[in-house]
Order: C-alpha cells, then structure tokens, then sequence
C-alpha cells in the first residue's frame, strides 16, 4: 500500500479501513491548519518590514490552483478529476487559505504598485492570474491527475525553490520569517504522512505515488535548506517574529 508497503502494514495492518481514514484525515487537516500559520507569519512579517515575504510568483500559483479546487475543477475536461465537493472543516481550511493568499496578493500589489504603478501591476496580476490558472486547469485534464495532487506538489516543490532564492537573495532575511518556514515545512510533512496513511482516497498507486512521494523529498528538502538559510541569516531577536 504506497510507500513502504511492509512498514505500513506493520503499522496499520490492525486497523479498519474507516479508522485509517479518519486518522490520515486528522494528518492532513493538521497539514492545512499549519500551513494557514504560516501564511499568517508571512503576512504579519511582510506588514512590519514593507517587503515581500513570500515570492509573487508562489502566490499566483496557490491562488489560481485554489480557485480552481473551489470552482470544481471549471476549466477541466473531465469534473470528476476534482472529486467530491468540499465541506466541514475541509471547506472552512480552504477558505482560511484561499483567504491569506487574497490578503497576500494585495498586500503584494500595494508593494509593487508603489514602485511599478497601479495600472501596470494590476495588468500583470490579471494576466498571471488567468495564464496560470489555465495552465493548472490543462496540466491537471491531460495527465488525468486526480484531485490535481500532483500538481499541488509541483506547485508545493516550485513554492519551496523560490523560497530559497529569497532568502539568498536577502543577507540578513530581511521580510521573512523562520517561523513560517517552520510550519510550512511541517504542514508539508503531515499532509505526506496523511497521504501515506491512507492513499486510496487520492489515487496514489503506482507511478503516481513515486511522483508525488519523489516531489515531497524534494519539499522537505528545499524547505530544510531555506529554514537553515535564515537561522544563519536572521538576528537571533528576530527568529521568532
């Protein structure tokens, strides 16, 4: 089952199939209500210093690829790609998500207008918005990638390498925050978990399991390297903000 079959049936072999589900969706949940931490550390950080703390770029790509999970997959061929409808505490995640990035995104604009102007930001934005939507909507139809998994880890490897450009590209970290990188890092981790725990809901056999186990080393990976980038980098009174 998954990764390391032998290991997860010493684990949870005893265990009913109804349990197991209802376990890995605490992981993930947990997954999510770290990330929606994170985000909020960003935000708050980014607000103190007037500088980008999170790469444009990741929030372009999170919010078009969560307007398309909300929207139910509009766009794609096939709607059952994005299966069952969200609700309780699944919608209620995705809406503190979905959220932030928005609270990102403005925050974003107002940084980049001051600089680029208004007119042009917003043309930027617009256009960002839809290419990549479009391209999330198409990437996620032709590899017939349910419930667009692998795309969000692409998105989740892409976000992750960004990060790490930022921060090298900052000397002393100014605008960011290692506590976000922290719980980015570990929200990562329990949504992989969870979807160790019980992949059958995802579709996650064969190749499309090696995919997506593949790109989450890759995250944790990435995301090592850019929380031991700002322990380095950040005064020690300001790890914690």
């Amino acid at each position: 089952m998954g990764l390391l079959p032998d290991v997860h049936s010493a684990l949870f072999g005893s265990i009913s199939p109804t349990d197991l589900i209802a376990t890995a969706g605490r992981a993930l949940l947990l997954g999510h209500v770290l990330w929606i931490l994170a985000y909020g550390l960003i935000l708050a950080r980014s607000a103190r210093a007037g500088l980008l703390g999170i790469p444009l770029a990741a929030i372009i790509l999170n919010i078009s690829w969560e307007a398309l999970l909300y929207s139910n997959c509009a766009g794609v061929g096939l709607r059952d790609l994005c299966g069952p409808g969200l609700s309780g505490e699944w919608s209620l995640a995705l809406s503190f998500i979905l959220g932030l990035d928005i609270l990102l995104l403005a925050q974003a604009f107002v940084l980049t207008a001051s600089v680029s102007g208004p007119s042009r930001t917003a043309l930027v934005f617009v256009v960002a918005l839809v290419v990549v939507y479009v391209l999330h909507a198409n990437l996620i139809g032709l590899t017939l990638d349910y419930r667009g998994l692998v795309d969000s880890w692409i998105m989740n490897a892409i976000m992750s390498a960004l990060f790490v450009r930022l921060a090298l590209g900052r000397p002393n970290g100014e605008g960011l925050s290692w506590l976000a990188a922290l719980a980015k890092f570990l929200g990562s981790q329990m949504v992989t978990l969870g979807l160790w725990i019980a992949p059958e809901p995802y579709a996650l056999t064969g190749v499309r399991s090696v995919v997506v186990y593949g790109l989450a080393a890759v995250v944790a990976g990435l995301d090592l390297w850019y929380i031991g980038l700002l322990w380095r980098r950040l005064p020690p009174h300001e790890r914690a903000a």
